[in-house]
């Protein structure tokens, strides 16, 4: 586990080390290390202790927002197996952190981030037999999905929602129906980069029965598409598979409610939930 984040740290490094104009060698005597440790760090799994990075960071002279990339991947990579939510969608929870834009195509359900935690137990009762051990996973994991919110300010979260996915919160319970429609405005109102835009059922459109994530990573990282099934999610990584499902979210969001009518439209559900 980290491994990918390690190599994703490496070579943000050697590219901070590029730009100023730095060798390993130069790199290494300004931190008091041997040559092959900074090769090492740039081209293995190897662990990056903090201080390191610390010392790292101050004498390649990282800017702020950048560090906190650096960081957000050391994180990552210090996780152990046993500590990652939802092993499966590793890769997904880790782009949102680290991504640049993440645009999610959801049709019957709230995209992970936005999940309010009562509809993340309803929605896990539904799917199948749950204990509490379970269901403790499912809202960590919630918790760890919206904390991306604000972990990555410079990514750009797009989601559209069709209306379907609204309307079906009824049937997951009344708390959970009004606290999620609460908390979507909200989440805008408190993340500027967060836009969710409701596909609505007159729209003219070709729809797809499929749910997906499309992550677009900074440079040096890979795309890719989330396909989300509940039970066993996909990942699609050459620029062929990727291009239908950005053609089609793009066909879909220039027919959805604007950003402030969506807003207006959950909050016209909200008074019919009462």
């Amino acid at each position: 586990m980290g491994d990918t984040e390690r190599l994703r740290l490496g070579h943000l490094l050697k590219q901070w080390r590029d730009r100023r104009g730095m060798s390993q060698v130069s790199l290494a005597g300004a931190l008091g290390c041997s040559q092959s440790k900074i090769n090492k760090i740039e081209t293995k799994t190897t662990r990056i202790r903090k201080r390191d990075l610390e010392r790292l960071v101050a004498v390649l002279d990282v800017p702020h927002e950048d560090a906190e990339r650096l960081w957000t991947l050391h994180g990552l990579a210090s996780l152990k197996e046993d500590d990652w939510p939802e092993p499966k969608l590793r890769r997904l929870h880790g782009a949102e952190r680290s991504a640049v834009r993440i645009r999610g195509l959801h049709l019957e359900a709230i995209p992970g981030p936005l999940r309010c935690a009562p509809y993340v137990v309803r929605r896990a009762a539904e799917l199948g037999p749950t204990n509490q051990e379970q269901l403790n996973a499912l809202v960590a994991a919630r918790e760890f999905r919206v904390e991306a919110l604000t972990q990555n300010p410079g990514c750009r979260f797009d989601y559209l929602v069709s209306e379907s996915a609204l309307r079906r919160l009824a049937g997951h319970g009344r708390a959970a129906t009004l606290e999620q429609l609460d908390s979507l405005p909200d989440l805008m109102a408190h993340h500027e980069h967060l836009t969710v835009r409701v596909l609505p059922y007159d729209a003219v459109a070709v729809v797809g029965t499929t749910e997906y994530t499309i992550a677009h990573m900074a440079e040096g990282d890979q795309d890719f598409v989330c396909v989300e099934d509940p039970y066993q999610p996909r990942y699609l990584t050459k620029p062929a598979q990727i291009a239908p499902f950005a053609e089609l979210f793009d066909r879909l969001w220039a027919v959805a409610l604007t950003r402030d009518d969506t807003v207006k439209f959950i909050e016209r559900l909200r008074r019919e939930e009462g």
